[in-house]
């Protein structure tokens, strides 16, 4: 019978590189989404900005009509479309708000999921590195054992009475 011997440390190897591949996936979703709320933000800003000058504005003819007393059709007009558009502005800004705020609940719920995955593969790592040195310090155990085989080029542990780890070396060995 022969057992086929899993490295651990091939096992760490790997573990270690789906953990590397898993956070550079994460800070790349985090860079996309980060450059995704700035655009947001930017055009929210510009939005903003539009919507102080046409109250400047309104201000303006505000101040125009309480000089002069009279109310001009023309300024009338001119300031029910401005509110129009500031309420739709509004509106807008309330629902691109809205949607920011579920896009940041849900990276947040994604961070969070692979904060958990890093934990996990790291409890996983840990146990195969004590696995490791514990396989280490048997192997090294066993080197210094009587049951050892000299083949010339090198020695291997023959199992006998249960007590190594490895059965017997394969057949394209002899």
């Amino acid at each position: 019978m022969v057992l086929i011997y899993c490295n651990p440390q091939d096992e760490l190897d790997e573990l270690r590189a789906e953990m590397e591949e898993m956070r550079d996936s994460y800070l790349e979703e985090d860079v996309y989404q980060l450059q995704e709320l700035r655009r947001e933000l930017d055009r929210a800003n510009k939005n903003c900005r539009i919507l102080q000058y046409r109250l400047r504005k309104a201000e303006q003819k505000s101040l125009k009509v309480a000089e002069t007393g009279q109310v001009d059709g023309e300024l009338i007009r001119s300031l029910e479309q401005d509110l129009k558009v500031a309420k739709d502005v509004s509106v807008r800004l309330h629902h691109e708000l809205e949607t920011v705020e579920e896009k940041r609940a849900k990276a947040e719920d994604e961070n969070e999921a692979l904060r958990q995955q890093m934990i996990e593969v790291e409890i996983s790592k840990q146990a195969l590195q004590n696995e490791l040195e514990r396989l280490k310090e048997t192997v090294a155990l066993d080197l210094d054992s009587p049951f050892f085989v000299d083949l010339g080029k090198a020695s291997y542990p023959v199992r006998t009475g249960g007590r190594h780890l490895w059965s017997q070396l394969e057949q394209s060995v002899f």
